[in-house]
């Protein structure tokens, strides 16, 4: 694979500086429901999508807004004092230049997304919900048959 520069990059509707045009913040692995409701209430906004990191399984708010320090041609303004996360950031494992996909799950929907919830994280806390109450019922058992009462 032929890697680009950075003064050669351009996305595939012709908007130079790929790696300026979103911001990506990182959530982390889902924990309960309410996770879930805050994924699904940020993706009912414009311009934002919710992913699945391939790499590392988590989460990841994209927020489709491209940097203001971006000259007509694609340029940073700012380059030479631009932020370390800017500064960090390597065109060997950059959209264009990174090798694969980079989510695994994405939904620009907020549609798509309940419809993921539906089929797919309601039932696996169903699940857990299901197990608990076993685990609860066996427990209660337990101190019920305890000899020493």
């Amino acid at each position: 694979m032929t890697m680009i520069d950075c003064a050669d990059c351009k996305l595939a509707n012709g908007k130079p500086a790929a790696c300026c045009q979103e911001i990506s913040i990182r959530m982390g692995p889902p924990s309960d429901i309410k996770f879930w409701e805050d994924l699904r209430w940020m993706v009912a906004h414009k311009n934002v999508s919710v992913a699945r990191k391939i790499s590392d399984g988590e989460w990841y708010v994209i927020f489709e807004t491209e940097c203001e320090q971006l000259t007509s041609h694609g340029r940073c303004w700012v380059y030479d004092s631009r932020p370390s996360i800017c500064a960090d950031y390597s065109s060997k494992t950059c959209v264009i230049n990174g090798v694969g996909d980079l989510y695994d799950l994405e939904f620009n929907s907020y549609e798509d997304f309940t419809q993921y919830m539906k089929e797919n994280v309601i039932p696996e806390h169903e699940k857990e919900l299901n197990q608990s109450q076993i685990k609860i019922k066996n427990f209660m058992n337990q101190i019920k048959n305890w000899p020493l009462r």
